[in-house]
Formats: structure tokens, sequence, C-alpha cells
């Protein structure tokens, strides 16, 4: 295993490539915190590694992409904080946990997301759906996920795990010039909170066959007046 702070605040450090390790490996918190250097972090596809740690690429600000081997299973807070030029990311098919999920993408304004694993960047495509792997649950209050993610304007679906978002800050943006992204829910969600800020250029579609306008409690707080061209589409009948 790659242990804690292993690489941490490296600012030389350009390129990382994980071959096939095996499949016990787990990667520690804060590996390659604050590595504003690091561009490139290739894994082979048979990596078997099975956890990502908490503040991995913390402000790798260089980082180009992400293609994370099926093997992951976890993956832990803040570890994409503020990667500002990072492209595009696979999220594996066999991730089972997101542990705290708060900030796992904030800051990351030219992020968007693919379905399939890659190898060689030149070649990934923008899909123009995108489907979260099936895991969450529930989105806490104060768990900005996709806060500042501005270039998100795929159609994200979430699948029918997910049944209570208590804060809308996860979905925010800041940017009343960014492009519109579609959430979609499949699950049955009963809450979905909002508690302030920007909120620009976002359709909400709620489409399980039990939610309904009298089911599903949306609430609105402070800051709804900076919040423009944001939709909710009941759409399950």
């Amino acid at each position: 295993s790659l242990g804690q702070n292993a690489f941490s605040n490296c600012k030389a450090l350009k390129s990382v490539v994980f071959e096939n390790v095996g499949t016990e490996m787990s990667i520690g918190n804060d590996s390659f915190k604050s590595c504003s250097a690091l561009e490139t972090v290739k894994f082979n596809k048979n990596a078997g590694i099975k956890y990502l740690g908490v503040f991995m690429f913390y402000e790798c600000k260089a980082l180009k992409y992400l293609s994370i081997p099926d093997s992951v299973t976890t993956l832990k807070t803040s570890a994409f904080y503020n990667c500002d030029a990072l492209g595009p990311v696979y999220l594996p098919k066999n991730l089972a946990t997101i542990e705290k999920i708060d900030s796992l993408f904030e800051g990351c304004e030219n992020m968007y997301f693919v379905n399939e694993f890659f190898e060689d960047p030149t070649k990934v495509e923008k899909p123009s759906v995108y489907y979260f792997p099936n895991i969450i649950t529930e989105i806490p209050k104060d768990h900005e996920m996709f806060k500042l993610c501005a270039n998100l304007n795929e159609t994200i679906v979430f699948g029918d795990k997910l049944t209570a978002v208590n804060d809308g800050f996860a979905f925010g943006k800041y940017d009343s010039k960014a492009p519109t992204t579609n959430y979609v829910f499949l699950g049955n969600v009963t809450d979905f909170a909002y508690y302030g800020g920007y909120f620009y250029n976002t359709n909400l579609y709620f489409c399980n066959p039990n939610t309904t306008v009298e089911s599903i409690n949306i609430y609105v707080y402070n800051g709804s007046s900076n919040s423009t061209n944001c939709n909710v589409y009941i759409c399950a009948s």
C-alpha cells in the first residue's frame, strides 16, 4: 500500500503510473496532496487498487484526467478538491462507497464524466448522458459534491438508491454563464433541500413513478434570489 502523505507537496512530481499491483493495494490519505505540477496519473485497468484516500489529489491543479480502475470500491472526502485543470473522469463501476462526499469534486471547473474506462485521453469523447455509479442513498447537508463544476453540461443520471438530497449545494453552480446541466433522479426522492447560494442553469428531473408533487418536499432557503434558470420537473407520470 501507499502510505499517508507519501508524495504530499512534491512540487516537481509530474507523472505517476500504477501498474498491476495486486488485489489488496490501497492509496493512503493525502498521498499526492498539493502536488502542483502533477499532470498525469495513469492506472492500469487491472491495478487491483481498492480505495483512494482522503485528500488524495487535493489541489493538484495541473492534473488533466483520471480513469479510475473498476477494482476501486471506495472514494474518500475531498479526493479531487480544486483540481481545476481536471478534464475527463471515469468513476469505477464497482464503486460501492463514497465516504463523506463533502467537496468530492468541488472546484473542478473543467471536469466532465465519461462512462467507460480509458487509457488514452486524446480518444475520449464527452457523452451527452452520464450514469453515476448507483451507490449514493443520501446527500447530507453541506456536502458540496459538484460545487463550482462549471463545465458539467451533461445529463447526469442518479440511480434508484438516492432518495434524499439534504443540500442542493451539491449541484450548485456559481456562474450565470455556465452551461446547463440536467440531473435525473430515478429514486423516489422525498426530500430535496436547497440552503441558499447560487444555483444557475440547472434542470432537476424527478422520474420515479412514486414521486409526485405531493410526495416530494422541496425546500428553498436563503439566497434563492441568486438562482436563475433553475427548473424542477416531476416527470414520473
